[in-house]
């Protein structure tokens, strides 16, 4: 947000009254002028894009690339990441990147954001900000600073409509005839730059501006012949002539007008790195102990595609019909339960937080009569409790969480015809494998109309309790 100051307005439901809660972890300032800025738009003019025909060739790896958008106790930043494969090729999603991004840093892994497919579609720099595809969250497996590597592994599945691609790698000491890296220079969209010559092998230790010093023979020198990199671009990968990660950029000098030297740390001695598997890659890129030289890159094997299905009911197990069901952000894949109550969501990505809603806002007369009343004056009265959790929020028509003698003249005005609508939605929907801690006082328990279902990574099926509000003793038809 581009201001002083921001306003965050929360609209509570008129049925949920006095039962939201609004938590902000955090708020990040930038206090610098937006020539300084970092994302979209924030690179030098010289980069070429990832879209422009030299890179034609690189239509694969350049799905393996991704910008990560880190989080740390002191604050937020980019750097560049590389998805690769392993030796059982099974689409664990790790990510290398520079050790260097967070070093001296407290990173918060679960707040990391791999951003997928951050690019334009032509050689020319987009206007507007493209789309991109996120995984949120990380957990660290390996580093080292001599190497300058850093590997993480997303908390989640690649989804298959992300046409991620798991890059090959090349852990041999040959040194690439021709390399390529693929990079998002200071957080914006992707570019690439590549050298037709030969890398070096750097055969002195180098003094970063951060007084570490890295020893002989640890990176690769490349002088791009075209194009460049800057903060942000950090961590990508290099590959070979055989598009195969052989290594991650640490730095050097770069400009638009002169000569740029970019050093990448060398996996070939990453991949034994220290002595542990929390120091080098060995262990995690080759869990099958193959000790294979090289390995090619894969499309991503995703994970099947999970369901989500159940089927909504009465209290006393009659179908629903009539209920909206929706997943949240997909509330454009909206199903409406007919005579049996069932829906189904059967192509989903795993891995992925899922919130099911449901909504039924029509006749809100249906089942209420005198009985009802009766019912409950007996309850407000104390002389008969009403025996369930269900008929206890059939009860509550007023939304106060409570039973009163408020929603007996609700319920009286209904059957009068002098209202049409109660003060909470004509049907709640509840999981009907939760259990109620009390049940004649379950109000703030369960959140009507949404259940939170988590990350998901195989198929759920739920039973789901509609109750019809003002009905307390069951006649309302789940038909109407």
């Amino acid at each position: 947000i581009d201001a002083e100051a921001a306003i965050i307005e929360y609209y509570e439901p008129a049925h949920q009254r006095g039962r939201g809660s609004l938590h902000i972890f955090r708020v990040d300032y930038a206090y610098r002028s937006l020539s300084n800025d970092w994302g979209f738009g924030a690179s030098w003019p010289c980069h070429n894009n990832i879209a422009c025909p030299a890179a034609d060739t690189l239509s694969d790896i350049r799905r393996s690339v991704c910008r990560i958008m880190m989080v740390v106790t002191q604050g937020t930043g980019y750097c560049s990441g590389t998805l690769v494969n392993n030796t059982r090729h099974d689409g664990v999603p790790y990510v290398i990147s520079a050790f260097h991004c967070d070093d001296g840093f407290t990173s918060l892994y679960d707040l990391w954001r791999f951003d997928f497919n951050y690019q334009g579609n032509t050689c020319t720099n987009p206007t507007n900000e493209p789309l991109y595809q996120s995984i949120l969250g990380c957990d660290y497996r390996s580093g080292r600073r001599e190497n300058d590597f850093r590997l993480l592994e997303l908390f989640a599945p690649i989804p298959a409509s992300y046409q991620a691609y798991f890059a090959g790698w090349d852990r041999s000491a040959t040194v690439p005839s021709r390399s390529s890296f693929i990079h998002h220079p200071r957080g914006d969209v992707k570019k690439v730059s590549w050298d037709i010559n030969p890398a070096q092998i750097q055969q002195t230790s180098i003094q970063w501006d951060n007084n570490v010093i890295t020893p002989v023979s640890h990176h690769f020198r490349i002088i791009p012949d075209y194009g460049t990199f800057q903060s942000g671009s950090s961590g990508c990968g290099l590959f070979n002539q055989n598009k195969q990660f052989v290594g991650q950029l640490h730095g050097g000098i770069s400009s638009c007008d002169s000569v740029t030297t970019a050093y990448f740390g060398r996996l070939t001695l990453s991949w034994t790195g220290g002595v542990t598997d929390l120091t080098r890659l060995r262990d995690w890129l080759d869990p099958e102990n193959t000790d294979l030289m090289s390995l090619t890159g894969i499309e991503n094997p995703a994970a099947p595609a999970i369901s989500i299905s159940g089927t909504i009911r009465t209290e006393a197990g009659a179908p629903i019909a009539g209920v909206r069901v929706w997943l949240e952000d997909l509330a454009s894949d909206t199903i409406t339960t007919g005579t049996n109550g069932v829906f189904s969501f059967p192509v989903l990505d795993p891995g992925f937080f899922y919130t099911l809603r449901m909504d039924k806002d029509t006749l809100a007369g249906n089942g209420v009569t005198t009985m009802d009343v009766i019912q409950l004056q007996r309850q407000v009265l104390s002389i008969e409790n009403l025996n369930s959790a269900y008929r206890q929020f059939a009860a509550d028509v007023n939304g106060s969480n409570s039973v009163t003698t408020m929603d007996i003249i609700q319920m009286r005005r209904m059957i009068l015809s002098t209202i049409t609508s109660f003060s909470v939605p004509s049907w709640l929907f509840f999981d009907g494998d939760y259990t109620f801690m009390n049940p004649l006082q379950p109000f703030g328990e369960q959140t009507t109309g949404r259940i939170e279902l988590g990350v998901l990574t195989a198929n759920r099926s739920l039973d789901i309790i509609g109750i019809k509000a003002g009905d307390v003793n069951g006649s309302a038809n789940p038909a109407h």
